[in-house]
């Protein structure tokens, strides 16, 4: 079976689909809520996006899914199989990462696009809120499947990262943000769609190359941890 799809397959479970979509949903209402309250401006339900839909809903989501990508098959004993393919490794990232961000991306991307869509934001903001999903999905992804191919605890350090390290240390200095992913997909969310740079945001083509450079490097990171340790 083609791997992209083997992958899918173990991941689109209903637990992990029904989980993120509920969590989706609460973006939602809230961006709704705050939008049908007393004349907010659409600055602060772009925050209300950028801080929970990026902040929140988008590594969370990438996290459950990236992690279980290659995470499953090593938790279940049965990695091996897929590494003693007469493959180059790369080809066996590739698609497991493929196959999280594609069901992780439309998890994430949706509920934040009707978020936007439905406070009035336009369609400016619509669009860059799906482009700064996917690159959010993307970014987290691709650490969430390296990082699982050393540890079985990726998700708990993972949410410790998000919770303590983006929503608390990062938001205190721009030192600190500067390791924070979401420093640079609020800062897509905003330049592409003609928002105010948030607090200690970044250009849009740094916060662009910087969030590509993770992906690659985590892709580059995970085929090296394949090529290296023993998986049986």
């Amino acid at each position: 079976m083609n791997l992209y799809r083997l992958v899918f397959k173990v991941l689109a479970t209903r637990g992990r689909i029904a989980l993120s979509a509920v969590l989706g949903g609460l973006v939602v209402v809230a961006a709704i809520a705050v939008s049908a309250g007393s004349g907010p401006s659409a600055t602060l339900v772009g925050t209300v996006i950028a801080e929970t839909g990026l902040g929140l809903l988008a590594p969370v989501v990438s996290l459950v899914f990236a992690s279980a990508a290659l995470g499953d098959f090593v938790e279940d004993g049965t990695l091996v199989y897929l590494w003693l393919r007469p493959v180059p490794r790369w080809k066996l990232v590739v698609p497991a990462l493929a196959a999280a961000v594609t069901i992780a991306g439309g998890l994430v991307a949706t509920p934040l696009v009707i978020a936007s869509l439905a406070s009035g934001r336009g369609l400016q903001a619509a669009g860059a809120a799906a482009v700064a999903s996917l690159l959010a999905v993307l970014a987290y992804g691709g650490i969430g499947l390296a990082v699982s191919l050393r540890t079985r605890r990726i998700l708990l350090w993972g949410l410790a990262y998000v919770l303590v390290w983006e929503n608390g240390a990062a938001r205190v200095s721009e030192g600190l943000s500067s390791l924070a992913i979401s420093r640079y997909t609020t800062s897509v969310l905003a330049g592409l769609g003609g928002a105010d740079d948030p607090e200690f945001g970044v250009g849009l083509p740094v916060a662009l190359f910087v969030l590509v450079v993770i992906a690659l490097g985590t892709v580059a990171w995970a085929n090296r941890l394949l090529r290296r340790q023993d998986v049986a």
